[in-house]
């Protein structure tokens, strides 16, 4: 019985270390992507402003192309606004929750 017990102990550690593996594998993909989704709204902002400038200096060549790259730009910006928001809307709630 007691090998039983310790067999179930040690294949209760295993599925642990696993479940940890993978929640450590989910949070740093979570993170990557997050990280990528940043850095990619960085770059449609940077974009948006060289283009600007060049229109600015009178240096652009298609005023359409700058317009689009702003809208781009500011709906990228909108939305990752948005998708904070509801981020930091969903951890209060889970704060608020009573064990």
């Amino acid at each position: 019985m007691q090998g039983i017990q310790a067999g179930a102990i040690q294949n209760g550690a295993v599925q642990d270390r696993e479940a940890r593996s993978e929640l450590i594998e989910g949070q740093n993909s979570f993170a990557s992507e997050l990280g990528q989704a940043i850095e990619n709204l960085n770059g449609l902002q940077e974009q948006s402003s060289v283009m600007t400038e060049r229109l600015a200096r009178g240096e652009a060549e298609n005023m359409h192309d700058v317009t689009i790259a702003s809208e781009m730009a500011s709906t990228a910006l909108q939305t990752g606004v948005e998708i904070r928001n509801r981020a930091v809307e969903s951890y209060q709630r889970v704060m608020q929750m009573q064990i």
